[in-house]
Order: structure tokens, then sequence, then C-alpha cells
């Protein structure tokens, strides 16, 4: 079975190195306990609320809450880590002005159930982009919230994918376990096979996932009603920006001649009324 190659945290030589070679990497400890303390503690109330399903691309033994970002001003912090943004630089500004973020969501495995298909997800963008491909149109990013092992369900990840064929299935012996201790990073680019693992202890596993776009690519979550207007204005400027508010280049996006990342009030009231939300 291979492995996934761990790098040290702000180490973005290595990172962007393995990454380019394997199409994914480990960052560990990229997350503090505060913030993954936080994070378990928002989303606490919604994944009691639901029963462990999620159908078989879940593994019928999940619980998935969608647009976390609008709940947890810790998933705001977390989307901001400076591994993941420095990875997106990397792979998604050569074909881009600026990225946006594309979903954030967590994902509590519970016991038993099946693994999840293995799949690629720059695949939204079907047929539209090819992968695995010259353009890299997303790069993904899982948050170990709680201790990530074998056992427990980590994700199933395929190094080396990015570069396979499309057709190309993985068997058994070239899948890699992302295990990793709480607050790590899994961090794939969207042409890299992956998927969810079966847990096989009485423990759920949490993790959050999110993942960053192409700027000129529509968000797989619309983050303009997640964090609306009136949301977003209270929100610091990098945040704002990662969720949308800004232009890609001078006039893509822009709204009353205004890059909506500066959020005057003039911009907000314009913004508001263009997208129907008073």
């Amino acid at each position: 079975m291979p492995s996934i190659q761990s790098v040290a945290s702000s180490d973005f030589a290595s990172l962007t190195k393995v990454l380019a070679r394997d199409g994914v990497a480990i960052v560990e400890r990229a997350l503090s306990d505060e913030i993954t303390g936080a994070i378990a503690r928002d989303l606490e109330a919604g994944l009691e609320a639901q029963q462990p399903g999620g159908g078989a691309f879940y593994g019928h033994r999940s619980k998935r809450l969608s647009g976390i970002i609008a709940e947890s001003s810790a998933a705001r912090t977390a989307i901001a880590a400076p591994d993941a943004l420095g990875a997106a630089d990397k792979f998604l500004l050569p074909n881009c002005i600026n990225y946006r973020l594309s979903l954030s969501a967590a994902l509590q495995v519970w016991q038993g159930g099946s693994p999840q298909p293995l799949h690629r997800d720059g695949d939204i963008y079907a047929p539209f982009i090819a992968l695995p491909g010259p353009v890299e149109p997303l790069i993904s990013v899982m948050a170990a919230i709680t201790d990530f092992t074998e056992d427990n369900g980590a994700t199933r990840i395929v190094p080396g994918s990015h570069i396979w064929k499309a057709n190309r299935s993985a068997k058994n012996s070239e899948i890699a376990i992302a295990a990793m201790p709480r607050g790590s990073l899994a961090i794939w680019l969207g042409s890299t096979l992956h998927g969810m693992g079966v847990n096989r202890t009485d423990a759920p596993r949490l993790g959050m996932v999110w993942g960053y776009a192409l700027g000129w690519l529509r968000q797989e979550e619309e983050q303009f009603l997640l964090a609306p207007a009136a949301m977003a204005a209270h929100l610091d400027e990098k945040t704002r920006r990662l969720l949308g508010y800004q232009s890609h280049g001078p006039f893509l996006g822009w709204v009353a001649g205004n890059d909506t990342s500066q959020f005057d009030s003039n911009a907000q009231d314009a913004f508001t009324r263009s997208h129907l939300l008073i």
C-alpha cells in the first residue's frame, strides 16, 4: 500500500513539490486544537439532529453538513489556512486572476457502511474541463477535526492518479490512507482520485472539507446565499474575497463600478439589490 507524504506546516516549497508529483500531500497539525475544538462545537447540534445515512455515494453511514462557513466562525478561519492557500496559489493562479471558495462541509463517518466510490472533485465541471488535463479547476482540503486512522474511515486517496488517463481505475494496492492527527490537512488536486473510507470503530470520525475553484468558474455551493451581503459586511476582507466578494479582473463580477471586496456602503447596497437579498 502506498503512503501519502507529510510535509511541515509553512514549508510551501515541499508542499507544492509533493502535490505536483503525487497529487496529494498531508500537512500535519496545520490547525490548532482551539480551532478544531471550536469547529466541533459549532457543528455539534446540526450533526446530532441527523441520523447516519447519505446513500451509496456517502457510504450509507455518514452525516453531512453543507455550507458550514455560515454556521461557524472557526470554519471561516480554517478556510484561510496558509498551507491550503499556498497550495491554491501554486496550482490555481496560473489559470486565473484569483480563486474562490467552492464549498465548505462537515462529514462525520459512523461505524459500518461502505467505502465511497473513488472520484475526482474536478469532474463537477465535466465535460467542459476534462480531467486529468492541463488545467486544474480546483484544490480540495480535508481537515481532521478528530484523528483520522485507517480503522475509523480516513479518506482513501490515490497518489499519482492526477496524471492518469481518465478511464484508468485504481487497484487496491494503489490506494493510500490519509491517516493523520487532529488538526492536520490532507490537500489534493481536483484531478486526484479519492473517497471516504469505512469506519470500523465505535466512535465517529469528523472531518471538514472545503475547496477553492478558479475565479471564473461557478462555485459548487452558492456562497452569496450562504453568506449574504449583510453577513459578509462584518467579515474580514480576506474571507470576503475567498467567498467571492471580489471581481475577477476589472470587469468580471463587479457591481456599480466597484470591486465588491471593498464593501463601502454604496457597493454593498448595489450588490444586495442586484442579488435580491432585500
